[in-house]
């Protein structure tokens, strides 16, 4: 089974990323998650505040990222990753319209 953002694939659903979740979790290509975005971090004053909706774990010819903060990278410490469904725990035929990914 494949993840794709619209009708581009974003990589085979279940490949290992080798980075983890802000829990530990090892994340796959095809993980739903939330993400995380902090302010102040270091400080007395640290906060974190889940972006606004989903997205998922995809992979391009440069490797795994996160759908919407590729740039970012896994280790930005202003961005933490929480899984929110496993990648075996998805179905075929699964569509996120309001996310923007589905798996086919």
């Amino acid at each position: 089974m494949n993840i794709y953002s619209g009708k581009v694939k974003q990589g085979v659903v279940g490949t290992a990323t080798e980075f983890e979740d802000q829990s530990g979790k090892e994340l796959h290509v095809g993980d739903i998650v939330i993400v995380w975005s902090g302010d102040y971090i270091g400080t007395d004053l640290e906060q974190w505040t889940p972006t606004k909706g989903l997205t998922a774990i995809v992979c391009d010819e440069d490797g795994p990222f996160v759908m919407g903060i590729k740039n970012c990278g896994f280790d930005d410490e202003k961005w933490r990753i929480q899984i929110v469904k496993k990648h075996w725990d998805v179905i075929q035929g699964e569509h996120w319209p309001e996310y923007g990914f589905n798996y086919l």
